[in-house]
């Protein structure tokens, strides 16, 4: 609980710390997983005009890409809500799930 004057204790502060470092430490998994995941058809592709072989290769590389972005969407809303009521900050709220859905399947519509 915070102090009678707003600020968070010593031990809530260790805990937001922790909370933001394992957020950290998978969003540079993820990044690690999503970049190496589009090098890999791209590293000797040369049909750069051969709109089937690009649209082919970009399929191959949202495969990849997009459970990642997923993943991330998925693993931020719940750290900041587990935050929020752990701590009582005062934050703007979650990004609203159906947000992150309807962003999602805008890119795999290809819009």
């Amino acid at each position: 609980m915070p102090t009678a004057d707003g600020n968070l204790m010593a031990a809530e502060v260790a805990q937001l710390y922790a909370l933001v470092d394992t957020l950290s430490n998978m969003r540079e998994q993820l990044t690690v997983l999503a970049v190496s995941g589009a090098l890999l058809p791209l590293c000797a592709f040369a049909a750069w005009y051969d709109n089937t072989a690009v649209d082919l290769a970009m399929s191959q590389v949202l495969r990849v890409v997009r459970p990642a972005q997923r993943r991330m969407a998925e693993a931020t809303d719940p750290l900041e809500r587990l935050a929020h009521v752990e701590f009582q900050v005062r934050v703007m709220g979650p990004m609203p799930t159906a947000a992150v859905a309807a962003f999602l399947g805008r890119l795999s519509d290809g819009r």
